[in-house]
């Protein structure tokens, strides 16, 4: 596969500078660069969904995912109904990524118990992907339907794919039997590498291909040559995700298990700075690639060898310190310019 038609992806979402209003802007702008896919991103501000609708009418050929619908804070039919149009709106374009999120978000901010996740997640799978079928589906489990079916012209030409955001061996195996492409994220080259031999693996024990599950994977990425500024900001980051168990499993999981036992004693006892200053480079490395732009194609790069056939690139382009409403058209001139100077990366 040539570096021209080989894929690449970008994140579309407002968590970096951004407005939901230069969503098309940027969407049209990508598609121009040659990008190949857009994936959403929903977490505390901007919705996975309202952008893809935008970018589907904005844009021509490229490919428009969700990067991620969590499965806690929505019904599965209404995922089924946004699922539906937003496959109807893109003229079948579409890719549905679900994940099970993390604590925080589904708790903290949505209100619901985070119980048996995995559980949740795949009966989400079976439920949406019979309602995007045109069945009418009664269903009573962690998730509840009764007798419901989509009122909108089904089945679909065609059926969304759908993804599964992956971390855990657990997942990534469920993924790997059930789903048609795996997203993962703040992984090493290596966590990656190790993901996706999981994957393969569970595709084969289920007796499909080693190869039909598609691997892609959000990459977090700064571009800035005054390499301490790029790591005070990759730290913080860390930290956000690392404040977590799911994040400190998935760093174990991938070999970390010491650095992540200092981050979390010092973390865990108030010391946020100390547990940030302890992480090494390669253990920030899981949470973005930064420095100067070489550096940045080359960490790509890596991504890419490691098993990644999309990395979904999300540049950090956000000014600090900066009012969310200064320079409004900003965000989206300097997330195009960081994308046409990586495009090829």
């Amino acid at each position: 596969m040539t570096k021209e038609s080989r894929r690449a992806g970008m994140t579309l979402g407002v968590q970096n500078g951004l407005r939901v209003e230069h969503l098309p802007e940027v969407a049209r702008g990508v598609e121009a660069l040659g990008f190949t896919e857009l994936w959403s991103e929903e977490a505390g501000g901007g919705d996975a969904v309202t952008g893809l609708a935008a970018a589907a009418m904005t844009t021509r050929s490229v490919t428009l995912g969700t990067g991620i619908v969590p499965v806690f804070g929505r019904a599965p039919a209404v995922v089924a109904m946004e699922a539906a149009s937003l496959q109807l709106l893109s003229g079948g374009r579409f890719r549905l990524g679900l994940g099970a999120s993390t604590p925080t978000i589904a708790t903290s901010w949505r209100g619901e118990v985070y119980e048996r996740p995995l559980a949740r997640l795949m009966e989400y799978v079976d439920v949406v992907r019979r309602l995007l079928a045109g069945e009418k589906v009664t269903h009573h489990g962690q998730v509840h339907l009764d007798g419901y079916r989509l009122q909108l012209p089904t089945p679909l030409p065609p059926v969304p794919p759908l993804y599964l955001a992956a971390l855990g061996e657990r997942a990534l195996t469920l993924a790997g039997q059930h789903a048609d492409g795996a997203i993962l994220g703040n992984m090493t080259p290596r966590g990656v590498a190790q993901a996706v031999e999981v994957l393969r693996n569970a595709a084969a024990d289920s007796n499909r291909a080693p190869a039909a599950v598609d691997v892609i994977g959000r990459v977090t990425l700064l571009v800035d040559e005054d390499l301490d500024r790029a790591r005070a900001r990759v730290r913080r980051i860390a930290g956000f995700y690392l404040s977590t168990d799911v994040y400190r499993r998935s760093l174990t999981r991938q070999g970390f298990g010491d650095e992540v036992g200092r981050f979390a004693a010092s973390w865990d006892a108030g010391e946020r700075s100390r547990a940030v200053e302890q992480l090494s480079d390669e253990v920030l490395g899981a949470f973005a690639v930064f420095g100067d732009e070489q550096t940045v194609r080359s960490g790509i790069a890596r991504f890419r060898e490691a098993g990644l056939e999309a990395p979904i690139l999300y540049p950090i382009v956000s000014v600090e310190g900066a009012p969310a409403t200064d320079g409004e058209g900003d965000g989206a001139a300097r997330l195009l310019a960081v994308a046409s100077r990586l495009r090829e990366a």
